[in-house]
């Protein structure tokens, strides 16, 4: 292989690495998030959320940039590179480089379970939250009464 595709191999690892970094930090952020849910806490559900949105667009340029490696490395279409997994690629690179793709693919795999749970847990804690102001709101209209934010 020649220094132009080492480099090349090089960047490659270094974007999966850096996918695996963003998504353990999604998984932070997700887990606070769950107790900014259970709290009630609005302004920082909104600023979590508003972290997770920068997470998931530094994610993606990320992986375009993955993709547009797969293609120049593969002779291939972006749209063909889209559809080849890191197990795939692993085929068609040096023994080093794919154990250590190896290792990350693993790694994200995990990450990407425990995203999920904690995701479906709170998506849980926002209906439950949902459900109690609804509750709430027809707990007054029932009963005539009237409500006053102070939070304003």
């Amino acid at each position: 292989m020649d220094c132009q595709t080492d480099s090349t191999l090089e960047r490659l690892v270094a974007i999966v690495r850096s996918q695996a970094m963003l998504l353990q930090t999604m998984l932070e952020l997700t887990e606070r998030l769950q107790q900014h849910l259970i709290a009630f806490d609005a302004p920082a559900i909104e600023q979590s959320a508003h972290e997770q949105e920068l997470l998931l667009e530094r994610l993606g340029e990320f992986e375009s940039e993955r993709i547009a490696i797969t293609a120049a490395l593969l002779g291939i279409t972006p749209s063909e590179a889209r559809t080849i997994t890191l197990r795939q690629l692993c085929a068609h690179m040096p023994e080093h480089v794919c154990t250590e793709l190896s290792l990350l693919v693993t790694e994200l795999g995990e990450q990407l379970k425990q995203l999920h749970l904690a995701n479906s847990i709170n998506r849980l804690l926002a209906l439950r939250g949902r459900n109690s102001i609804q509750a709430t709101l027809e707990f007054i209209r029932e009963r005539n009464l009237h409500a006053i934010n102070t939070a304003l």
